[in-house]
């Protein structure tokens, strides 16, 4: 049964893998097209009319896309009542939403002339919650092929809309128009895949069942309003307390570190129904598995995060036109939260999905409180690398109280020895940094992997059984 377990689990991160993958690398080839092709400023105005309306998105669902993963996954005979009534609040919270966006703008901003770009932009946002919904009735089910086919068709319809959008030199209007069209086909997929699938043949809307569900997802709701928080306000207040120059140099390095979270984002995926099925039946299965996939995360990241700080001039300019190079030095801070969020995302899906979401909540407002405090000073002083600086402190503040909590009511998942010995073997990269200037950053790139690689065995990181049974192995549980 425990094997049966770790596989689900192991399958299912292939599949997110693999779906993390393809997506993530089509959208940041995408990305990086369009912000060469936006330039500076526009691309700041673009970020900042999406960070706008990312900070209402937690109002589309109020926490129900979470909730529902771990409800279904322990109440599986409830997915036709749950399944109709939070998609039909879906469409009604969506509406509301794109409305108090549009009429927020118009009294915060005092510029006219960008509603209509804002209320497209909130369009966007929104309706592309929609997925999500969907997304929590695949998971729960642990049927996460479905989800990643969900995932790739969203990306994938989001970089032919760039792509049709340089195509034709669209201004800002045309490009969220596309954008627009993009999400109601995202939507339309999702729902598609469900119905092939009879997920939706069922479905019944339960006014009776709203009080609870409301109940129960409140505290998801809350957290990610403070996550929304945390993630976007920089971008909104950059654009306000600076201008939209400096918003598009500081999204041009975080749109690098955001994009490399396939892997930390598939672990966590993959891991919260399970942790919510088996947590009060094997909870020793539960801990080892997450202790495991927390160190594999970290074996990713590590690498990245060194690298990167060693050659992010080169890597800036590889990526865009010379008109970004100063963003190079937010890129070498905000790199270093990839291996801390490795860690607090796994943390604070564990504590979810053992119920103690309020716990979460309470760090997640303190990180948005300390966020947003932190950045009217560091912004408008320091500008996007104050703005660096912020986002990594207030993660690694989040990572003290959550690893905490978590070892006192789940058990004890850092394994420090392993993560010491990946650190260690990443360290072993840094002689390359000396040919920054001289060497192809791609060539520089292939040579830190194989690297690494070798420095992960010489350091005792891995060894060949865990190279052999890589996919399955890493989540047997079984000590070495």
């Amino acid at each position: 049964m425990q094997n049966n377990i770790q596989k689900i689990v192991a399958r299912n991160i292939a599949f997110l893998v693999g779906a993390q993958a393809i997506t993530k690398g089509g959208i940041v080839i995408a990305i990086l097209l369009l912000t060469n092709y936006l330039g500076v400023d526009e691309f700041g105005r673009y970020n900042f009319l999406l960070a706008y309306a990312a900070l209402f998105t937690p109002l589309c669902d109020l926490g129900f896309d979470v909730f529902i993963v771990r409800h279904l996954a322990m109440h599986p005979e409830e997915r036709g009542r749950v399944a109709g009534t939070v998609l039909s609040a879906k469409f009604i919270l969506v509406l509301f939403s794109i409305s108090l966006i549009s009429i927020s703008f118009y009294f915060v901003s005092g510029v006219p002339s960008l509603l209509y770009p804002m209320v497209l932009a909130a369009a966007v946002v929104t309706i592309r919650t929609i997925t999500g919904t969907f997304s929590g009735l695949f998971r729960a089910n642990q049927h996460l092929s479905l989800d990643s086919f969900s995932q790739i068709a969203a990306k994938l319809f989001d970089i032919a809309a760039v792509l049709v959008a340089l195509f034709f030199k669209a201004d800002l209007i045309l490009l969220l128009k596309v954008l627009l069209v993009s999400a109601l086909l995202q939507s339309g997929y999702s729902f598609f895949l469900a119905y092939r699938n009879s997920y939706l043949t069922s479905i019944s809307f339960d006014a009776t069942i709203l009080g609870p569900l409301f109940k129960g997802a409140f505290p998801f709701a809350l957290t990610s309003i403070s996550v929304m928080i945390y993630f976007q306000i920089d971008v909104v207040m950059l654009s306000m307390l600076v201008n939209e120059h400096e918003t598009g140099i500081y999204r041009s390095a975080t749109n690098i570190v955001f994009g490399i979270t396939a892997f930390s984002a598939a672990v966590v995926t993959a891991l919260f129904p399970m942790i919510a099925k088996e947590y009060n039946s094997d909870r020793q299965t539960a801990v080892r598995t997450t202790s495991n996939a927390m160190f594999y995360s970290l074996l990713f990241v590590m690498p990245i995060a060194v690298f990167t700080t060693g050659l992010a001039g080169p890597i800036i300019q590889f990526l865009y036109r010379d008109s970004f190079a100063a963003a190079s030095s937010s890129l070498r801070i905000l790199v270093w939260w990839l291996p801390v969020a490795a860690i607090t995302n796994i943390l604070g899906y564990v504590l979810g999905a053992i119920g103690l979401q309020r716990k979460v909540l309470l760090i997640s407002v303190m990180n948005a409180v300390f966020n947003v405090m932190v950045n009217f000073y560091f912004i408008p002083h320091f500008g996007p690398v104050g703005a660096s600086i912020t986002t990594v402190a207030t993660e690694l503040l989040g990572f003290v109280f959550l690893a905490s909590i978590v070892r006192k009511h789940f058990g004890h998942v850092i394994p420090r020895d392993k993560f010491l010995r990946v650190a260690c073997a990443a360290l072993f990269i840094l002689p390359l940094m000396v040919f920054g200037d001289r060497v192809n950053i791609i060539l520089l790139g292939l040579a830190s992997v194989a690297i690494y690689s070798i420095a992960l065995f010489l350091c005792g990181a891995i060894n060949k059984q865990d190279l052999k049974n890589l996919g399955f192995a890493i989540f047997t549980g079984s000590k070495r």
